[in-house]
C-alpha cells in the first residue's frame, strides 16, 4: 500500500476509519465486503466519506 500525497482523493471507511485511496478501495469492495486492514465489515450502502 502506498502512502498519500498532497492532492490525492482517499475514502474513510466508516466501520474503522480506515483511509485508502479511492480507487483502491473502490476494486477492493467489489470483491469483498471487510476492510482489507482489519476485515471489519463494511456496508455496502455505506461507502464511507471520501476525502481529499
Amino acid at each position: 500500500m502506498e502512502g498519500f500525497q498532497n492532492g490525492d482523493r482517499y475514502r474513510l471507511l466508516p466501520a474503522c476509519s480506515h483511509a485508502f485511496h479511492v480507487d483502491c478501495i473502490d476494486q477492493w469492495l467489489v470483491r469483498a465486503t471487510t476492510c482489507p486492514m482489519c476485515r471489519a465489515e463494511v456496508d455496502p450502502r455505506a461507502s464511507g466519506q471520501d476525502l481529499m
